[in-house]
């Protein structure tokens, strides 16, 4: 099965990427802000929790490769 990812360090982990690589990726396709905080939009659509961490990381895949 799948390890439950939580958080952008998870998955630049499971992507065999640096945290840095995904977060500047994430953020060039909006889902984060310059921060590194994500935006209202994806915690509104659930793939994010308030607090930054990764809520569906399945939805959040979706959104990314939807975006690419």
């Amino acid at each position: 099965t799948m390890p439950v990812i939580k958080t952008i360090d998870g998955m630049a982990s499971m992507l065999n990427l640096s945290t840095d690589q995904v977060e500047d990726c994430l953020k060039e396709l909006k889902i984060l802000n310059p921060s590194g905080t994500p935006k209202k939009s994806q915690i509104d659509k659930g793939n994010f929790n308030p607090d930054g961490t990764i809520k569906d990381y399945n939805g959040l895949k979706k959104d990314i490769e939807e975006k690419l």
